[in-house]
């Protein structure tokens, strides 16, 4: 999709304001760009049965046409058309993936949401599926192809379904209902469908980059920001209201309370739970318990650090102009008055409604858990091992007679397995004196300091401000230092100091979501070490025969570069597998896209141009 940011933000700002000032002409606007969709399927379609059928009737009629057909790869045309519309036209594959549940296996569940389609007046749920995300979803898919009867899909992740009340739950699946009640139902099931026809079909476009797709990947680049934006407008309203639907069935109270729960939970499960359970592996060879097992005692014991903290977190984040999902603070605050007193981070028993099937599905999901992760989690054991007789070996020498790399040797493994944190802090200061520029060890050290109540950390604080990937580490670690002095004008501060950055974090996101042969390259300004390291790499993988390197141009954290890779790949089959291949081989902290001539030929002759050949 060739289009610039600035371009859909406009088109975006148009919609919203079609949307306020005149509802019935901004869907009408929006019926539009869904017939046109669907038609130029239709013409697509027509286009190739016509052509089918005149080639078959001259190749029978004509014997030179059939010899001409063959030996100049006519066909081939015919081949790339029908392979992209038969992709588009049978999306029945792209359906969720989970447990699927049983009405026997959890009568109370299939119940509730049984209650809420008659009350909502819904159409029916097709499955129940259960997932192991914090979260909660309705997918709505073609059962055969795109046009024809779909299937509703409820979907519960279990790390939601373990931390929610009952009357919780209810209220969450209440709102996932919600978009499908209602008059504006069958409309929305109608958007949405097109969006994901188009989405298919422009990706299966734009992949060719064949010139007899070349008409279609101009219309898309036209028609796909146009629709986006308007669509966007519309599912961002339909939050609002599957919100109010939620409200309804339960109470505004509840549903609140699910909604802050959801997003503070949610961030709790990822900053403790999860890193607190993986430490585990640095002292025990196998897990003795697995992780859903775990993750439920977990949210019994209800121990979650600095609640207000979190909440406040919560509560400042801001609503993204690129997400459909309003920020949690405008969705409470849209439904009344909210008492952050009220939470009850306790009551979860709302995974009691898997009745009978809840052990079999925790058990499923820790096996499939094992299954993925336990080769990983020895790994982690021997390096954990081989690193405490590491961290033995340094702390038998006189620290007089410490280097300084064995002094951030040790100051790293004493932090790591949370030892002696007075000696980390003075190693770490130490560190700082020798390396003032060091500023990943500058908010570590700062977020000791501030842990410890020790106002050094703002100074250290302040200075990773000019580092864009610590700026949200720093600015939380100031807040909340300020936080418990109980000064919370100065907290404020640091919090709009993050607010700002993570609108400024959401565009650099969105800068980093793909690249086209429209956005601005440059010849790469990495370190000849680091690109030299990676040609070294890439060579050692059989088949890769040249590759060439360029960086795209971004406005937003240009510290952290965003690579593409022009590689040209030998042979005619298993080429995924070496991409696949040479992507391992690039550095995590880069934002990197790989593309071949058949992917996408003119991006692959811009970064052929403009870029710089490695191998």
């Amino acid at each position: 999709m060739e289009f610039n940011q600035g371009t859909l933000d406009e088109l975006m700002l148009k919609a919203q304001q079609d949307l306020s000032s005149d509802q019935q002409s901004y869907k009408r606007k929006l019926n539009l760009y869904v017939w046109m969709a669907y038609g130029v399927i239709l013409l697509l379609l027509l286009l190739f049965v016509g052509l089918v059928a005149g080639t078959v009737g001259l190749a029978f009629t004509s014997s030179v046409f059939l010899v001409l057909l063959l030996k100049k790869k006519l066909i081939i045309p015919l081949l790339i058309i029908g392979w992209m519309l038969g992709r588009v036209l049978f999306l029945g594959a792209g359906k969720p993936e989970g447990y699927r549940l049983r009405r026997s296996e959890a009568p109370l569940l299939f119940g509730q949401v049984n209650e809420l389609t008659k009350s909502l007046n819904t159409p029916r749920v097709h499955n129940i599926i259960i997932t192991p995300e914090f979260n909660a979803a309705m997918a709505q898919t073609p059962r055969w192809f795109v046009g024809g009867p779909t299937e509703n899909t409820l979907i519960i992740g279990l790390e939601l379904l373990m931390s929610l009340s009952k009357e919780e739950l209810k209220a969450v699946l209440a709102h996932e209902l919600g978009h499908l009640s209602g008059d504006h139902a069958k409309f929305n099931g109608k958007i949405y469908r097109a969006r994901a026809m188009w989405e298919q079909m422009m990706h299966s476009f734009e992949s060719s980059g064949s010139l007899v797709t070349y008409p279609m990947r101009k219309f898309f680049s036209w028609y796909a920001p146009r629709f986006s934006a308007y669509s966007f407008a519309l599912a961002r309203l339909n939050e609002y209201e599957a919100d109010l639907s939620a409200a309804t069935q339960t109470s505004a109270a509840t549903f609140q309370s699910a909604l802050v729960k959801t997003s503070l939970l949610a961030e709790i499960t990822d900053e403790d739970f999860w890193p607190q359970y993986y430490r585990r592996a640095y002292e025990q060879a196998a897990p003795d318990t697995l992780p859903y097992t775990a993750f439920k005692q977990f949210m019994d014991a209800g121990e979650f650090g600095d609640l207000p903290l979190r909440l406040a977190k919560v509560m400042a984040e801001r609503t993204s102009p690129h997400n459909t999902h309003p920020c949690t603070k405008d969705r409470v605050e849209a439904l009344g008055t909210f008492d952050a007193d009220e939470l009850k981070l306790r009551e979860n028993n709302a995974w009691q409604l898997l009745g009978k099937s809840a052990h079999k599905i925790i058990k499923e999901f820790n096996d499939n858990w094992l299954m993925y992760n336990g080769q990983e989690w020895q790994f982690q054991y021997q390096l954990a091992q081989e690193q405490l007789a590491r961290l033995k070996e340094l702390e038998q020498i006189d620290p007089n007679q410490l280097s300084l790399d064995q002094k951030e040797e040790l100051a790293f493994l004493l932090d790591k397995f949370q030892r002696d944190p007075e000696r980390v802090v003075a190693l770490y200061d130490g560190i700082m004196a020798s390396k003032p520029h060091d500023l990943d060890t500058g908010l570590r050290l700062a977020q000791l300091y501030a842990k410890a109540g020790n106002p050094r950390c703002l100074p250290l604080f302040r200075a990773c401000l000019a580092k864009d990937e610590l700026v949200n580490d720093a600015c939380m670690g100031a807040y909340g230092y300020y936080l418990h002095l109980g000064d919370g004008n100065q907290a404020n501060e640091w919090l709009d100091k993050l607010v700002a950055h993570g609108e400024i974090a959401e565009r650099a996101r969105q800068e980093r979501i793909t690249v086209g042969a429209k956005d601005p390259l440059m010849a790469p300004t990495l370190p000849k070490e680091a690109i030299d390291a990676l040609a070294a790499r890439l060579i050692a993988i059989d088949r890769v025969e040249d590759v060439w390197l360029c960086q795209k141009s971004v406005q937003y954290f240009r510290d952290s570069p965003v690579v593409v890779l022009a590689i040209k790949v030998g042979g005619w089959t298993g080429k995924d597998k070496v991409l696949e291949e040479c992507f391992g081989q690039l550095p995590a902290d880069w934002t990197s896209f790989i593309v071949t001539r058949d992917m996408d030929s003119a991006l692959f002759k811009k970064v052929q141009t403009k870029g710089t050949q490695i191998i």
